[in-house]
């Protein structure tokens, strides 16, 4: 186990919490008494608390961000805005999920397969197999935030397999690092609904879900948010209004950028 580097608590803005900054540590085992912090090291933040006598530890990667939301929220045209706006390839480093890997690609074959669909908790686990891949393989995402001055945005993680799969996505997800910010581009069920049923000439097997479960769905990643309110940043960019898009891709923009 590696040895701790004691260094003095102090107050930080982040969740206006204290924070306690420890680096150059590869393994951290501590017990923190009834605090909240946010331990630093490297690109990987660690976050413990104590409650009823119990622990337990979250990670966090530090210049990880993440935009969410529900199916025609205007997310991924966000997040193309934003691209633009984060010109420098040597500093921006943007992916989505599903991801372009071998299973990534496998998801969105079988997404598209009507006729013989894959059960929902085939792709749960499909899904979660294709972000351990994502993280963790060569060029994954760990490697390029441990070797390159660099942010990495992402089009969906973790939280659409909970919101989508419940029980079993929590199950499968539970365990994978979380993003340093989150985006929740927040858009009126009815409206998101109206907007698939506009603008796109092909839906997956999840689009064709009806008006009434896209309120679900958006209220189970508001249930989700609320609970990690006080573990990661969530910030709530409502784009209900299409004319917005320029608008809330700066505002992602200012908070990301170097």
């Amino acid at each position: 186990m590696e040895k701790i580097i004691k260094t003095k608590i102090k107050n930080d803005k982040i969740n206006n919490k204290n924070v306690l900054f420890l680096q150059n540590t590869k393994f951290i085992h501590s017990y923190i008494d009834n605090y909240y912090y946010i331990i630093i090291i490297d690109n990987l933040i660690i976050n413990t608390k104590r409650k009823e006598e119990k622990r337990f530890v979250i990670k966090i990667l530090k210049n990880f961000y993440c935009i969410e939301g529900i199916d025609g929220s205007g997310k991924t045209s966000i997040t193309n805005k934003l691209k633009t706006l984060c010109n420098d390839e040597s500093k921006y480093y943007f992916t989505k999920e599903p991801s372009s890997g071998i299973i990534g690609e496998m998801i969105r074959e079988q997404l598209m397969n009507f006729e013989n669909p894959l059960k929902e908790s085939t792709f749960a686990y499909l899904y979660a197999a294709d972000r351990h891949d994502h993280l963790y393989k060569k060029g994954g995402i760990l490697e390029i935030l441990n070797t390159k001055s660099t942010k990495i945005i992402t089009d969906r993680y973790l939280f659409s397999s909970i919101a989508y799969q419940g029980k079993l996505g929590y199950e499968l997800n539970k365990n994978f690092p979380l993003p340093e910010k989150v985006f929740f581009i927040k858009t009126d069920p009815k409206i998101a609904y109206e907007r698939i049923q506009k603008n796109r000439t092909q839906s997956d097997l999840f689009e064709l879900e009806k008006y009434k479960t896209f309120e679900q769905i958006a209220l189970k990643y508001l249930k989700i948010f609320k609970k990690l309110e006080n573990q990661i940043n969530v910030i709530y960019i409502d784009n209900s209004i299409k004319d917005n898009l320029d608008k809330n891709a700066k505002k992602i923009f200012n908070l990301i950028k170097f």
